[in-house]
């Protein structure tokens, strides 16, 4: 659990608040507050484990914001806090790693207005991150690897021939005939028959 300042363009300050998910590195939740409490740090504690799916752990720094009977709270949920030494972001050092990657690759490149425009932005961050980001410790696998595909044909590919077209499923102007805009070559990605090749399930190209 890590909690961290976000400055809007206002100059108000924010407060984001994530769990992430030790073993595989999953943004477990987050949420976004403009005034942090104890009673609103336990009601995101609550929502990042539903149904009794409580960590055996929790760990976070010494901040005053978790209130002072934080541990014992935690410890009738079953949950045992971890407290790092002060100055000690190693000590937490997972958390600390995915507040710099939020803030280089999410934060550091937005304008943020208000609080609800941080929240759906590190909303979409968190989607990206747990189902496509591939991460190095999960040996290039996302946090919430999707089921792999085995066999099968691939019947079109017009969504990603549109993907590679830069969003447009035709050329300006033109109408499509045959399943292929007008004035494409005839060699359009959506007139390939491919022929079905069972896919490894391990992933390997070769």
């Amino acid at each position: 659990m890590e909690l961290l300042t976000v400055q809007a363009l206002t100059f108000r300050r924010l407060y984001v608040l994530v769990f992430i998910e030790h073993a595989r590195r999953e943004l477990v939740h987050l949420n976004v507050t403009a005034h942090p409490t104890a009673a609103w740090v336990w009601r995101q504690l609550i929502a990042a484990t539903p149904w009794g799916c409580a960590p055996r752990y929790l760990v976070r720094d010494r901040d005053a914001v978790y209130g002072r009977d934080s541990v014992r709270r935690a410890r009738d949920l079953g949950i045992e806090t971890l407290l790092t030494p002060i100055r000690a972001p190693k000590a937490s050092a997972i958390a600390e790693r995915l507040v710099g990657t939020l803030r280089r690759e999410c934060l550091d490149r937005l304008i943020i207005v208000d609080e609800a425009h941080l929240r759906a932005d590190l909303t979409e961050f968190e989607r990206y991150d747990n189902d496509s980001r591939p991460h190095r410790t999960l040996a290039l696998e996302t946090p919430t690897p999707a089921s792999p595909v085995t066999d099968g044909r691939i019947a079109c590919l017009t969504s990603a021939h549109r993907r590679v077209g830069g969003g447009a499923g035709a050329l300006p102007g033109s109408r499509s005939i045959g399943g292929r805009p007008e004035g494409r070559p005839a060699a359009s990605l959506t007139k390939l028959d491919l022929p079905a090749y069972p896919l490894d399930p391990a992933g390997e190209d070769g």
